[in-house]
């Protein structure tokens, strides 16, 4: 919408937005690992996105597995094209924009955020310490302070 309708978006809040080539190739490793799950692969993704470690019992993890697979996640995988990717028309964002990066993401690295926010040229980067790559799930109170200031 950014993109297409400029005048319409004032200010954009990203959180750790995917959208950018990721030169490491981990983002797309782990897209392809969703498209079609295991239980050992959901696991190694629930680590990577969050800073600490997660108490999530065995018998989780095939239900998990099950609802993934259910979804279209495949199909959405496979119809990722590198020219959908936003390193071209990100410097065409004219929205104040803030990135919120979470510091311990293990799916996206904190250079690709960086590189992201350098790509747009009204952008803010700001690192969450102590979150990984779900900030809103597990750190919504230091997404509040950066965007609203610390409570009254």
């Amino acid at each position: 919408l950014a993109l297409r309708r400029p005048a319409a978006v004032r200010e954009l809040v990203l959180l750790n937005p995917a959208g950018v080539s990721d030169p490491t190739g981990l983002a797309e490793k782990t897209a392809r690992e969703l498209a079609d799950p295991t239980p050992e692969t959901l696991k190694d993704f629930s680590a990577r996105t969050h800073h600490g470690p997660r108490n999530i019992p065995d018998r989780v993890w095939p239900q998990a597995v099950a609802m993934i697979r259910a979804r279209p996640a495949r199909a959405m995988v496979l119809a990722l094209r590198r020219e959908d990717l936003l390193d071209a028309r990100a410097k065409e964002i004219r929205a104040t924009t803030t990135i919120l990066w979470g510091e311990s993401d293990r799916v996206l690295s904190r250079a690709v955020g960086e590189r992201f926010a350098a790509l747009i040229p009204a952008a803010r980067f700001h690192p969450i310490p102590k979150c990984g790559h779900l900030p809103q799930q597990e750190c919504p109170a230091e997404i509040s302070k950066v965007l609203f200031g610390s409570p009254r």
